[in-house]
């Protein structure tokens, strides 16, 4: 089928519809190709999110990163005992952190092990795809560093802004739309590097950011917590724990939101 964009860019056609393309969401978008036409991506209601945003300016993650790297995504050789591998499961979806215990383990100094894929404390991380988990973010704390990335995680190391702010940022409502739309503009439920850092992240103010970073270091304390009990066996300390943990998070994405909406001034 024929497709078309003039080379204003303003007016895509094919063989059955002309649509025009607003520039203000050109604009906005304009770290991302030109090339999608997923209708989803290009849906009016999007820009209701773009309008409640005016107050920032926004810079793409990749500006960000220092480095990043994906898991190995070659055949992987399991094994009872080795060092455990960080897989899409492992990271919850209520983004406290990672349960290594979830997952399998690989061998040690084995295909996918090298040093650039092992996790580090406050590395920032991504499942690649996945129904209804691609795009979604975690963490690394110190119940879950010195593990190997599975095929379809990618790591991120950040400089100039704390990890737990792109974290939290992505977790509220806000931010899971301005995902939803870059999720909507790919073909398949796999989200690349490019794709990745193309996602667009709002300057808050430094006092938010710091704020923000401390009351989510909270959390992650809790939930390093539970992680240890589950490893022992106690089941009602994690379960304790790990409920902390979320409901101190469930109230941090809140209050993030009531910022952005202009409702609240900080987190604290």
């Amino acid at each position: 089928m024929r497709q078309d964009l003039n080379s204003s860019k303003t007016v895509y056609e094919n063989d059955f519809i002309t649509a025009r393309v607003d520039k203000q969401v050109l604009d906005f978008f304009s770290i991302k190709p030109t090339s999608r036409w997923d209708p989803e991506f290009w849906d009016p209601k999007h820009d209701k999110t773009l309008s409640s945003l005016k107050k920032y300016t926004f810079k793409p993650l990749g500006e960000y990163i220092e480095f990043s790297v994906c898991g190995y995504r070659g055949k992987t050789e399991f094994t009872k005992k080795g060092i455990p591998c960080i897989e899409a499961l492992c990271i919850l979806s209520s983004g406290t952190g990672i349960d290594v215990s979830l997952g399998r383990n690989v061998p040690i100094n084995g295909k996918g092990d090298k040093p650039n894929k092992r996790t580090k404390v406050n590395d920032l991380l991504f499942v690649r795809s996945g129904v209804g988990c691609a795009g979604r973010t975690v963490i690394v704390s110190e119940s879950s560093k010195d593990c190997v990335l599975g095929g379809h995680i990618f790591r991120v190391v950040l400089k100039g802004i704390e990890p737990s702010v792109v974290h939290i940022w992505l977790k509220t409502d806000f931010g899971k739309k301005v995902l939803n739309r870059l999720k909507a503009g790919v073909g398949a439920l796999v989200l690349d590097e490019g794709d990745i850092k193309s996602i667009l992240i709002p300057e808050f103010p430094q006092t938010l950011k710091k704020h923000i970073d401390n009351e989510y270091k909270k959390v992650a304390l809790y939930h390093d917590k539970a992680m240890e009990a589950k490893a022992k066996g106690n089941e009602s300390l994690y379960k304790k724990n790990i409920e902390t943990a979320e409901a101190m998070l469930k109230e941090l994405i809140a209050k993030t939101e009531a910022v952005i909406r202009g409702e609240r001034e900080d987190v604290v």
